[in-house]
């Protein structure tokens, strides 16, 4: 007989065995940009797009359309910055943001003002 499923936030005991090892991801998909090697014509027009940079940035042309509360997204990657066990940033354009991803996201939010 298999053991009983226990909740995502079940704080028992033996639910917690190994907690010490979990790691906290962030998924922002389309909302940063961090396109670091665009070359050639095609990274031309994604660095006057404002896509790609020389940093994670949310691109202009995002902050134009796509966000409609910047004072709630700071909020939100403050929260997330708080996470003590964040261990990286994925982003749908660039690469995998690993190094200080909790710097990261308050240099994000700090762009947001």
């Amino acid at each position: 007989m298999a053991a009983p499923r226990r909740a995502w936030n079940d704080r028992t005991p033996a639910n917690l065995e190994g907690a010490a090892a979990w790691q906290a991801h962030v998924i922002l998909n389309d909302l940063v940009g961090n396109i670091r090697d665009a070359k050639g014509f095609g990274g031309c027009l994604l660095h006057m797009a404002g896509f790609a940079g020389e940093e994670p940035h949310i691109p202009s042309v995002v902050k134009m359309t796509v966000i409609d509360d910047t004072g709630a997204l700071r909020l939100q990657l403050m929260e997330w910055a708080a996470m003590t066990r964040l261990v990286r940033i994925v982003v749908s354009h660039g690469d995998i943001i690993e190094d200080n991803p909790r710097q990261v996201l308050r240099e994000l939010a700090a762009s947001l003002d």
